[in-house]
């Protein structure tokens, strides 16, 4: 039977483009029909429109898109770059290995692919969409053959992080209120930024004392303790999947102060950010055009009045 699936044309994602630019806004992008489209903000943020959505890419928030559709950047910071990833599908590749196989096992993965005109936000919570992306910058020093098995199965671990990402942000809310899950998808959107108990508690439509008291009930959590715990999640990724340095690790996740935040950390987890990283052995290098420049973030010892 394995023979037989290694004997066939397997239905594969091909790739048509990667770059990484300095993306013009209020100028009309498309997706063109039959092509699918990844775009995150390796630098700044800006907020994609597109199919009567408003996006914010920033850090991990993603956006994944399928032809027929146009879009445009609107509000970007000055720094603004982003990755663009293109790609198709159809026959080709002996690997034994493609979309029918990643469907059984990721099934929201063919909703994806059989979309038209979509356009799906997630948020990359484990790096595993940045990291493919990244790898596949060194493929090109690989032989033809090689080059095209390695970048079809990393387009499948695209797909199925992505898949994976839109599963935890779905199961995320299942249990909680309608405005806790509105506080969890505000908190989990705006994490890298200041953000204060007041910001929360307008988004939950409460008064800030009745959040405090009805956040813990829902949670096991207070705030704070909540927005700390994400941060720091979202810190063991980094330092689990990338080499980046601990300065630019502290203001992605929306500390200012690389003191404070290995403070902080070391408090959480017993351990500095350099002997957790350690820990897991990291052996990939650290590009810069993959991972975002600082963000304006906080330091709740000498900014505003945090979470």
């Amino acid at each position: 039977m394995q023979e037989m699936t290694y004997g066939v044309l397997q239905r594969t994602p091909s790739l048509v483009s990667l770059s990484t630019i300095a993306m013009a806004t209020d100028f009309q992008y498309e997706c063109p029909s039959g092509m699918y489209s990844l775009l995150c903000a390796v630098t700044g943020s800006c907020t994609l429109i597109a199919a009567d959505r408003k996006i914010r890419l920033v850090g991990s928030r993603m956006a994944f898109l399928s032809g027929s559709l146009c879009y445009q950047m609107k509000d970007a910071s000055p720094d603004l770059s982003v990755t663009r990833l293109d790609f198709s599908t159809g026959s080709g590749g002996n690997c034994g290995y493609g979309l029918n196989q990643l469907e059984r096992v990721y099934p929201r993965v063919r909703n994806l692919m059989e979309g038209h005109g979509i356009c799906v936000e997630f948020e990359d919570s484990r790096t595993v969409v940045l990291s493919s992306l990244r790898n596949m910058l060194s493929f090109s020093s690989f032989p033809p053959e090689q080059r095209d098995l390695q970048t079809t199965l990393t387009l499948c671990a695209i797909l199925a992080g992505i898949s994976a990402a839109l599963d935890e942000e779905s199961s995320r809310g299942r249990n909680y209120s309608p405005r806790i899950r509105k506080v969890l998808e505000y908190i989990e959107e705006n994490y890298m930024f200041c953000i204060s108990t007041e910001d929360i508690a307008e988004v939950a439509g409460v008064h800030v004392g009745h959040l405090h008291r009805i956040f813990p009930d829902e949670t096991g959590m207070r705030i704070g303790e909540y927005l700390t715990h994400l941060r720091i999640e979202k810190a063991k990724s980094l330092l689990m999947h990338t080499d980046i340095p601990n300065s630019s690790i502290a203001t992605r996740i929306g500390i200012s102060s690389q003191q404070y935040f290995c403070r902080m950390f070391k408090k959480e987890t017993g351990m500095s950010p350099q002997e957790y990283r350690k820990s897991y052995a990291l052996t990939c290098h650290y590009d810069p055009a993959f991972y975002p420049a600082p963000i304006n973030g906080s330091d709740p010892e000498t900014g505003g009045e945090e979470a």
